[in-house]
Order: C-alpha cells, then structure tokens, then sequence
C-alpha cells in the first residue's frame, strides 16, 4: 500500500490528519500534495486551519462527511499512477 492509499485509508476511518502526524505515521513530509491528488480523484477533503494560543496555524484535513457516505466515493479509483508523485 502507498503513502496515498494510508491517507485515504486514514481519511475513510473518520480521522483527521495534520502534516505533522503524516510524517510521524507514514513518513510523508507533503501531505498537501496527497490531498490534491484525493481531491483530484473526486474526494471532497475539508481543510481546517487549526491554531492554538499564538503559534503559528496548520491544517488538519478531514473526509467531508456530508460525502463520506456517499457510494460513488467507495468506488473511486485507489491505485497508484505515476501522477502520484511516488507517493
């Protein structure tokens, strides 16, 4: 299984993920690129912006779940191309 399938795996089990739990989880240092490509796939990803006291924000990303539900979804294509940056 590549780093984009463990996103979207991750994704379709109702958690969020943030960039710095995909470095730590799967070793991916551009989870922003792996959204696009969900995205581009016809996943509907919701970015949050998240910032806490006055540090710098970040995003979390979570499976919008007004289409989590959604069979179309289930049916999209999860493997690899060339597109997929090697990821």
């Amino acid at each position: 299984m590549n780093k984009t399938q463990r996103v979207l795996q991750h994704l379709k089990s109702g958690k969020s993920i943030t960039g710095l739990e995909a470095l730590r989880l799967y070793g991916l240092y551009r989870l922003s690129s792996v959204v696009h490509i969900l995205r581009d796939r016809g996943y509907h990803i919701r970015t949050d912006m998240v910032q806490i006291d006055k540090q710098a924000p970040y995003a979390s990303y979570i499976l919008d779940n007004a289409f989590k539900e959604n069979p179309l979804i289930g049916n999209k294509k999860e493997n690899t191309t060339e597109s997929d940056f090697g990821q």
